[in-house]
């Protein structure tokens, strides 16, 4: 698949929409005995069907494939056809809620031993190695071992 340029944008695709949107995303290999114009990607996010045509720029599916991407949005899926990554995401998009970062506002630098450091700088970690973690944020904090601000009969009573 990744060896073809269209079989790279499918991966590319595939990659992206997985880390955006969850759901659960695969590629559909054709062969001889396979209906013909079944979409390249398929996929079920958030309670919707996904039927994915991809094209490289400046091609058109066949009549047979957008007949079939007609037959899955007429059976309350959506059947699209795209020649980039962003159509992609964008069309998904219009049905799903993201649960990762977007393409343009990542809260990470694209750097992930920077961003490491700056989480063992802060102390602060907002989920730099998952965004589909469901933890939230973790704090690491520093606690105090003896507090000078506060009488030492109060901190006595208090460790006890």
């Amino acid at each position: 698949m990744a060896k073809q340029p269209e079989g790279r944008l499918v991966r590319r695709i595939l990659k992206r929409l997985r880390r955006r949107f969850g759901g659960k995303w695969w590629k559909i290999h054709g062969n001889e005995y396979q209906e013909s114009g079944i979409p390249d990607i398929f996929g079920i996010c958030q309670g919707m069907f996904f039927g994915i045509e991809v094209k490289m720029p400046g091609k058109q599916p066949r009549e047979n494939q957008l007949d079939q991407l007609a037959q899955i949005t007429a059976a309350g899926g959506l059947g699209i056809w795209v020649t980039t990554v962003g159509q992609a995401e964008r069309n998904v998009g219009l049905f799903c809620k993201p649960i990762g970062p977007t393409a343009n506002t990542s809260r990470t630098s694209g750097n992930r031993e920077k961003d490491r450091r700056a989480v063992r700088r802060t102390g602060n970690r907002k989920n730099v190695d998952n965004p589909r973690s469901d933890r939230g944020t973790r704090r690491t904090e520093t606690r105090l071992l003896w507090d000078h601000s506060v009488p030492e009969k109060q901190q006595r009573n208090h460790m006890a």
